[in-house]
């Protein structure tokens, strides 16, 4: 059987967040895989990619993680959907 998760309301007001967030934000929409949603690359590198500060990569992640839109572990990013489909076996 299919479920689905109830999407919950996510927002971020994007002009709070400032040009450089913005920064970061765009790098990880531009370069993320498609198909897998994951984008192998540590904050160092983010930062010199994004053209800004680790600190800046890891407040980014941070609010992301928490607004339920990505995944970090060491060297990965994975975006994460609300209402993503679950399958819990048997139909």
């Amino acid at each position: 059987m299919r479920e689905y998760s109830k999407p919950e309301a996510t927002f971020i007001d994007l002009g709070a967040l400032g040009d450089k967030k913005m920064q970061v934000i765009r790098y990880i929409l531009e370069h993320v895989n498609e198909e897998t949603r994951l984008l192998f690359i540590t904050n160092k590198e983010l930062a010199e990619k994004a053209g800004v500060s680790t600190v800046t990569v890891s407040k980014t992640l941070k609010m992301l993680q928490e607004k339920g839109l990505v995944e970090r572990k060491p060297g990965v990013i994975k975006l994460t959907l609300r209402g993503e489909e679950t399958d819990h076996g048997g139909e």
